[in-house]
């Protein structure tokens, strides 16, 4: 009974981190910063949420004048999918590695 209390709990705990990371990327379409990039590496998170995945995304950012491989996050309908060489626009937030991204046409 314990186990199954516990298992219901971290599920709407889950959710209603979804919930709130979609919330912000829905405030980054609005107040982000954006810059285009390529994906260097997507190691994918098997966890499905809702119709949503959540990935990781690696890509090379300029920042203070600098080159940097940065990992961060998203989450991206079923349907949709990020392969490494693709251009995209992403909009960030500066400190918070939770992003929104978008394909860019080519």
């Amino acid at each position: 009974m314990t186990i199954l209390l516990i298992t219901l709990l971290i599920r709407k705990l889950r959710k209603w981190q979804q919930k709130k990371q979609l919330q912000w990327q829905q405030t980054l379409t609005s107040k982000g910063i954006g810059f285009r990039t390529k994906i260097l590496q997507v190691p994918e998170e098997a966890r499905l949420l809702n119709g949503y995945r959540k990935i990781h995304v690696m890509a090379m950012i300029r920042v203070k004048g600098k080159n940097v491989c940065y990992r961060m996050h998203t989450w991206i309908k079923q349907g949709e999918t990020l392969h490494a060489g693709e251009r995209v626009l992403i909009r960030y937030q500066p400190g918070v590695h939770n992003v929104l991204i978008k394909h860019v046409a080519i």
